[in-house]
């Protein structure tokens, strides 16, 4: 069984995608990458974290790759986690359908069988990310109020 899940991650075009490593990753989307780290928005060298959201339908399980703060975090990204990249698999590859700062919320709706999400962050309302068949576009957005009556949902990172 082991030799058949190895064989389906080396056949081109297949669905099944090992999980890349984060330097990687964030070298192939242009980040500056020094001595296995990644250089964040402060000139920092930090280690991303990668971290897998299940969006389903044509998403599937993206990678949310989130560029963190180092030791000036507070005046570089304030309450924020970081720079965040959120990532489908595409042929042998990834691309990104999502950068943004905040909190992901996968929200219960759907558009095109794939989930929205809220970005969470300080306020009272939260912008909804809808899948367009490309990429994550603002659709919206949701009151502190409804989120909170949502109950608990999956949030990232």
């Amino acid at each position: 069984m082991r030799k058949l899940a190895t064989l389906m991650l080396m056949v081109p075009g297949s669905a099944v995608h090992a999980a890349p490593d984060a330097v990687e990753l964030a070298a192939s989307l242009g980040l500056k990458v020094k001595g296995g780290q990644v250089i964040n928005a402060c000139d920092e060298a930090v280690t991303p974290m990668l971290t897998p959201v299940e969006l389903g339908g044509a998403v599937g399980t993206a990678q949310l790759l989130v560029i963190p703060g180092g030791p000036n975090t507070v005046s570089c990204y304030g309450d924020n986690p970081g720079d965040m990249h959120l990532l489908m698999a595409d042929g042998a590859g990834w691309r990104s359908v999502f950068n943004g700062g905040g909190f992901i919320m996968v929200l219960p709706d759907t558009r095109n069988d794939v989930h929205d999400f809220a970005l969470g962050g300080p306020g009272f309302s939260f912008p909804v990310f809808q899948w367009d068949g490309v990429s994550f576009t603002v659709g919206g957005e949701i009151s502190d109020h409804d989120l909170q009556a949502l109950g608990e949902l999956p949030t990232f990172p």
